[in-house]
């Protein structure tokens, strides 16, 4: 594949705390609450899941939606939404954008969709420090659902203290 782009350590701790003050502040996700990462493969998805862990948020890694194809893939989609009870979806302004172009030229798919706000890591910008709460041994950090390929996906909560070990 071709580089999308590159950090040092610094810009990345600076990005991921930027977004993450964004996330607890402008967007009101509050900690512990869940947010799904759907997102294309690209460093944007790193960016987030780190900035969810910096600020306390739960993170919610799952397949996008092939635009494309949103009648075979929604579904799927909704049910994890669902499950997780996640209120916000961090995705970037490209998927998103062409997402919502296909959901509108397939009105059937409309409906389908389950009741997120959706907001775009790329278009976080400004400056600042962002302070992390302390962590607790029995926070949630992640919620990575199995592939499901025997019944439902479920969901396997990963808590801050069996990531440390």
């Amino acid at each position: 594949g071709v580089a999308e782009g590159s950090y040092t350590y610094a810009e990345f701790d600076a990005r991921t705390s930027l977004i993450a003050a964004t996330l607890r502040g402008k967007w009101c996700v509050a900690r512990q609450e869940r947010a799904l990462l759907v997102f294309p493969p690209g460093i944007e998805f790193h960016l987030a899941c780190v900035a969810c862990f910096k600020a306390g948020v739960i993170a919610v890694p799952v397949h996008p939606p092939e635009p494309h194809h949103l009648a075979k893939h929604l579904p799927h989609f909704a049910k994890l939404a669902l499950d997780c009870n996640a209120q916000v979806a961090l995705t970037n302004t490209l998927y998103y954008t062409t997402t919502t172009m296909a959901m509108i030229s397939n009105v059937f798919t409309a409906n389908s969709w389950p009741p997120l706000r959706w907001k775009c890591v790329d278009t976080v910008s400004g400056t600042g420090r962002f302070e992390p709460e302390p962590c607790h041994e029995d926070d949630i950090l992640w919620l990575q659902y199995t592939s499901g390929s025997t019944g439902d996906p479920k969901g396997v909560m990963v808590h801050n203290g069996a990531a440390r070990q």
